[in-house]
């Protein structure tokens, strides 16, 4: 059976993290509900944390999943950097 990378890595992550808490195995996680999450990150609708828990993975998978999709964390550098803050004045 020939699986797509996202299937693969969403059932990685799936299983990594019940082997952590020792859980039984359950199944992989939803394609269409990763891709919606991911979008909703990517419009900045939901924070990591958000994501994670709706798609009931770790905040640490969550992390890897948007790395392994090439999500940027924040859609404007200049913005995560500061650099469009006033600076108070003097």
């Amino acid at each position: 059976m020939i699986v797509s990378e996202q299937e693969a890595v969403t059932a990685g992550i799936a299983a990594r993290q019940n082997v952590t808490m020792g859980a039984k195995p359950q199944p992989a996680l939803d394609p269409v509900r990763v891709k919606t999450v991911l979008e909703r990150f990517k419009k900045g609708k939901i924070t990591i944390r958000q994501g994670a828990e709706q798609l009931g993975i770790t905040y640490v998978d969550m992390d890897e999943l948007l790395r392994r999709n090439e999500t940027p964390l924040v859609s404007d550098l200049s913005t995560a950097l500061g650099k469009n803050r006033r600076r108070p004045k003097r």
